[in-house]
């Protein structure tokens, strides 16, 4: 194990020190290490929209989606009218050919969809998501939302409005407080906790002990900020890094693309193959782990499912011998044996293997 430098083991004691902290009760989203994930928020979300799945909420949720844009003046006051609204269809990552829709919602008479924003910054396709709802509606009405912590200002040729996590919480607080649910209600327990978890990603409220921990530790904590920053740096480097190796070894491997979002920097290759699109992503997270992820769907046709994903996946020589994991709703990944240490050569040349063995893959055994 390296030894850690003077400066470094005042920072891990500080750690130490930190976890040994109780500023508030953590919320099962805490607790799980998913505080800030969208993916997260919005299955959550589904599940609580949606008046026929079992929880206690019945239509507070979506009653309360258009109540805050009514409140927000995103819509008229005469649009608040919801027609029956415990019959609706709620889907997630909907593939609008362009992109992936976050949550759709349909009714008989219209249908909305909301683009959630947790952190990451908004630059999604609203145009095509747009398109994409003009080719479903017939004849409904279109509601198009962000749904974000802060405040967005989607492109006005979109169609898509506004409203913050913030003031759609208000609401669902007021409403929450002139309905007679059991506290012991399990999906009202959940609920309780996405709200309070959601609510820590913009609140600025702190606890004494939390301020006299902060004052008391600032220099350190302005130190292990810098550090972070220069870790964030330091991935984004490596994964120029790895791109450029790819590029100059692989020239076969013409459209990687890197993005970054919250803890995971990603390469991105994308192919054809017959009727099929690929996608395979290298992620290097800051836990330290690297990951090989695979999605596969038909030309024209929804993103497969994850188990149709991992018997695509079973084909590839490379995936024999690691493990494999669901990450998303339709992504399988490998368990790399690699590291963020590893040379960028070495995560290159493993990348580049993995995509060229994608690239030749037959899908008809």
């Amino acid at each position: 194990m390296t030894e850690l430098t003077p400066k470094l083991t005042e920072l891990n004691k500080l750690l130490a020190n930190f976890d040994k902290q109780i500023f508030e009760e953590p919320n099962f989203f805490q607790i799980a290490g998913f505080p800030h994930y969208e993916n997260v928020a919005s299955n959550v979300l589904k599940f609580f929209l949606d008046p026929s799945n079992k929880h206690s909420l019945g239509s507070i949720l979506i009653e309360s989606i258009f109540e805050t844009c009514v409140k927000a003046s995103v819509l008229n006051a005469d649009e608040l009218f919801l027609e029956n609204p415990t019959k609706l269809g709620v889907s997630r990552e909907i593939n609008t050919g362009n992109g992936r829709l976050d949550i759709l919602i349909e009714s008989d008479t219209w249908i909305m969809a909301i683009e959630n924003k947790v952190r990451a910054q908004l630059v999604n396709d609203l145009n095509d998501y747009s398109n994409y709802l003009a080719s479903i509606s017939k004849g409904r009405k279109t509601f198009k939302l962000v749904l974000s912590i802060t405040r967005e200002n989607p492109d006005h040729t979109s169609g898509f409005k506004n409203i913050t996590y913030k003031d759609l919480i208000e609401t669902i607080e007021s409403k929450l407080q002139n309905i007679s649910i059991e506290n012991s209600d399990e999906s009202l327990i959940l609920f309780k906790h996405f709200i309070k978890n959601m609510k820590n990603q913009f609140s600025v409220t702190l606890s004494d002990d939390a301020i006299h921990f902060l004052t008391e530790n600032s220099e350190k904590i302005d130190a292990l900020y810098c550090l972070n920053s220069k870790f964030d740096n330091y991935l984004k480097s490596k994964l120029e890094d790895i791109k450029s190796i790819i590029e100059i070894n692989h020239p076969s491997l013409n459209k990687i693309e890197t993005y970054v979002e919250d803890i995971w920097y990603c390469l991105i290759y994308e192919t054809h193959l017959g009727q099929y699109d690929f996608k395979t992503e290298c992620i290097l997270s800051k836990n330290g782990e690297i990951t090989f992820s695979i999605c596969c769907k038909k030309i024209g046709d929804k993103t497969y499912s994850a188990q149709e994903n991992l018997e695509h996946l079973k084909k590839l020589d490379i995936a024999k011998n690691y493990d494999l994991m669901q990450t998303t709703s339709e992504k399988i990944a490998l368990k790399e044996r690699l590291k963020i240490t590893d040379s960028s050569k070495n995560i290159a040349d493993q990348f580049a293997a993995y995509c060229e063995q994608v690239q030749i893959m037959n899908l008809s055994q």
